[in-house]
């Protein structure tokens, strides 16, 4: 990746990092932090029970841990206007969707979410998330206009969506309206005495299982 897309493109903020695994001193990188109920504060995923698992799951390259930043993404974002890192018959396969039968797409190329809309033409997207990160890369083809949006605070879904749907409109020249952040959640006041009524293993109408149990008053 390094020596295929990233030095080619000037996309020198850009490469396959884990911070857990590697020893590389990146300034100003950005940690990703969500959201503890329990002290209503925002801090690292590792320090929470619920997402901790990133500590041992967060090893995957190339599906995650390509760190980059709006700069070099827009590099990227050009260079596809191009065939300097890829040919256009390459890029035709990877932004064409495949077919459930023979007249049934799934919306869905070699990494890219396609769509089509009326007004705004061909639009490619691929979004990216993990503990403490939210990205979303919306490419409008038929405009060589791009919205590419990285966040490394956890937020509630429904205001993630109402900004970028506010920057979609801004970037179209729309009407649009800044959505108010909601505020964050405060903890219920629960007896962990009535825990114990949830625990077990519980099935799924697809087959999975969930198991809970309590540990330190929680439920786990």
């Amino acid at each position: 990746m390094k020596h295929a897309v990233f030095l080619p493109l000037g996309m020198s903020g850009t490469r396959v990092y884990n911070r857990r695994l590697n020893n590389e001193n990146i300034p100003n990188y950005a940690y990703g932090y969500v959201y503890d109920v329990h002290s209503g504060e925002y801090i690292l995923p590792d320090e929470l029970e619920e997402t901790n698992y990133v500590v041992y799951l967060d090893g995957i390259q190339g599906d995650g841990t390509v760190n980059s930043s709006i700069r070099d993404l827009y590099l990227f974002d050009q260079a596809l206007y191009t065939e300097e890192i890829i040919s256009k018959d390459s890029k035709d396969q990877a932004f064409s969707p495949g077919y459930w039968n023979e007249e049934e797409d799934f919306g869905y190329g070699f990494g890219w979410v396609i769509q089509n809309s009326p007004d705004k033409g061909k639009i490619m997207s691929h979004s990216g998330g993990w503990p403490g990160y939210s990205t979303l890369m919306l490419r409008y083809t038929d405009q060589n206009k791009t919205l590419i949006y990285l966040s490394n605070m956890e937020q509630e879904d429904q205001f993630e969506q109402a900004v970028i749907a506010a920057a979609e409109n801004i970037l179209f020249d729309q009407p649009y309206v800044i959505p108010k952040r909601p505020a964050d959640q405060k903890k219920a006041d629960i007896n962990p005495a009535i825990y114990s009524r949830y625990i077990g293993t519980y099935l799924f109408q697809d087959d999975t299982h969930a198991s809970v149990t309590v540990t330190e008053d929680r439920l786990i």
